[in-house]
């Protein structure tokens, strides 16, 4: 199969490392899909709105939270949800029934796909498009469904299973080729990709299969919700992990890196926060580590709760194999918590070392303990400064009312809009 070679698009900047403001954004978005964009498709519902299919997985806690915020993203844009999930999520969306994979293998997953694929081909008449998210980069089937009916995908680079595929089971791995060969049928096929920012290995990838990439893509931190709470100095001595506990989000990296701190900081504290398919092999790691009594597994918390969590750290780790931008760094910049990061993804391009974060190359135990150390090691007034910084970058480009106006930008420049709505 020869894969189509798509036309390029010129590269954009912006405040942050590579975040444009809104006219820039337009103008940027714009000349990105010009070449690729299809006559706009007269399906919107009886609200005069465009409808769009999410299809992301997996949906458990935090899967479920991103969805959420796509769904007041697009709803401010002037789309319609409709959700390919077990249940619905929000008021604001309308959701399709599909039972998911309660355990992992890929016949499961290829079973999963195909009743996808089949929702979508039923709501061919009905839909303007489908977003791909969290996992969509291997969705290959539902994607080629919707191509075949003639909707525009868009597909979302959030992270990459053949990253992580290769850290944790090798680069010539089975699992690793497979997944590599899905991920660049995906970018080949989509009508549209979006990346989170202008960096990271995701996207150089797919720029070798379709150099028109749209970089304007990223979420939004709620900033009347998400502030600071607990001044930095009166901080318990804890470092924060939160998010899935799965392997790409290098967890047990972390929990290594904890025994090589426990010498210069025996009385740190490690809370995590979160809960996944690595739980009980967290538990057991735990529970035979000399650090055990400095580690709390949280499990997940509300939203309510969440700025306490963020404002009683002194340090979030995240020490992520792959990434798009969680939107934990986003939370915990808005909280004034300081973050450490592996540089991966479009994180490099808000995060600036030692100015309103810090960064690290590897998730390696060892380079993960070193960093975490200059960290901790550091002024509190120091700290105080780079927090203060964290803040006012989020605050400005961060904001739910930016974000949307990017993704409105993104869905006229595609089609999915037209100026007339």
């Amino acid at each position: 199969m020869r894969l189509r070679r798509l036309p390029r698009a010129r590269s954009s900047t912006n405040p942050i490392r590579g975040f444009d403001n809104r006219e820039q954004s337009t103008k940027k978005v714009e000349a990105a899909t010009s070449r690729e964009t299809e006559p706009a498709r007269s399906t919107q519902n009886a609200n005069g709105r465009p409808r769009v299919g999410i299809v992301s997985y997996p949906q458990d806690d935090l899967g479920m939270t991103l969805v959420r915020r796509f769904v007041e993203i697009f709803s401010g844009a002037g789309l319609r949800v409709v959700l390919v999930a077990d249940s619905a999520v929000t008021e604001d969306s309308d959701s399709v029934k599909v039972k998911f994979p309660d355990r992992p293998g890929w016949a499961r997953h290829l079973l999963f796909q195909v009743r996808i694929a089949s929702v979508i081909a039923r709501n061919a008449g009905k839909w303007d498009g489908v977003w791909f998210l969290v996992g969509g980069t291997v969705m290959l089937v539902p994607l080629l469904a919707a191509r075949t009916v003639g909707l525009r995908t868009l597909l979302v680079l959030a992270g990459s299973l053949t990253e992580v595929s290769e850290r944790t089971h090798g680069a010539k791995s089975f699992r690793t080729l497979t997944s590599t060969i899905l991920e660049s049928l995906t970018m080949a096929f989509s009508t549209h990709v979006l990346a989170y920012g202008k960096s990271g290995r995701q996207l150089r990838s797919a720029r070798r299969l379709r150099s028109e990439v749209i970089t304007e893509a990223h979420e939004f931190v709620d900033l009347s919700h998400f502030v600071s709470v607990t001044p930095f100095a009166s901080r318990s001595n804890a470092l924060g992990f939160i998010g899935r506990l799965s392997a790409e989000k290098g967890i047990l990296r972390l929990l290594e890196a904890l025994s090589y701190l426990n010498r210069d900081f025996p009385r740190l504290e490690l809370r995590i926060v979160g809960d996944g398919p690595l739980r009980s092999e967290i538990e057991t790691k735990i529970e035979s580590s000399t650090s055990a009594g400095n580690v709390r597994l949280l499990g997940w918390k509300t939203r309510a709760e969440m700025p306490s969590v963020y404002g009683d750290l002194r340090l979030l780790v995240i020490p992520s194999y792959t990434e798009g931008l969680p939107n934990v760094l986003l939370e915990a910049m808005a909280c004034e918590t300081p973050v450490l990061a592996t540089a991966v993804g479009a994180i490099p391009e808000v995060i600036r070392d030692g100015y309103n974060g810090f960064l690290v190359e590897s998730n390696d135990p060892r380079s993960l303990a070193a960093a975490i150390g200059d960290v901790l090691n550091r002024e509190p007034n120091q700290i105080e400064d780079i927090v203060r910084r964290a803040k006012l970058d989020v605050t400005t480009s961060f904001g739910l009312e930016s974000v949307v106006e990017r993704y409105k930008a993104i869905c006229l420049a595609t089609g999915l809009l037209s100026q007339d709505l």
